[in-house]
């Protein structure tokens, strides 16, 4: 009785076994396949698109040759041309004597606006100068604006 007692323990130590092999299995398919199903869901989803800044002229203005000591300002005008709102974040220019003046107000998608450049070169020396700009907000690139021109006073 006690070795057919073991046999039975035996037999039925197989039979869990192969229960967990079965389990475990089970589960390993059961995991394929939801992956599998979420991949196909996830991938018909299109990702959100970030905020993108374009300007609509171009992101370089030349004032030229010009002789008296005036302020020179230039507006480069911009879209959002992308799904989400715009939000500037900050401008870096290249020296104190150029500002810019922005809105920090989120731009929609598909509006327009303007970012006003300021060179103020009263006070140094003739000759050319460049000065740029360096436009920091929520879409995926840094944007340089720049502004030249050659100051010719007048001689007196």
């Amino acid at each position: 009785m006690l070795k057919s007692n073991y046999s039975l323990l035996r037999h039925s130590s197989a039979v869990v076994g192969l229960f967990r092999l079965g389990f475990a299995a089970s589960l390993i398919i059961l995991a394929t396949l939801l992956t599998a199903s979420c991949r196909r869901q996830g991938g018909s989803v299109p990702a959100p698109v970030a905020a993108e800044i374009s300007f609509l002229s171009e992101t370089e203005h030349d004032f030229g040759e010009y002789s008296t000591q005036d302020t020179l300002v230039h507006y480069f005008v911009y879209k959002n041309t992308g799904r989400t709102p715009l939000v500037i974040q900050k401008i870096e220019t290249s020296c104190g004597c150029t500002r810019a003046t922005f809105s920090k107000k989120p731009l929609a998608p598909g509006g327009t606006d303007s970012i006003r450049v300021t060179y103020d070169g009263n006070g140094f020396s003739q000759g050319h100068f460049i000065k740029g700009c360096d436009v920091y907000s929520n879409a995926d690139t840094v944007v340089h604006l720049r502004i030249r021109g050659y100051y010719l006073p007048l001689d007196l």
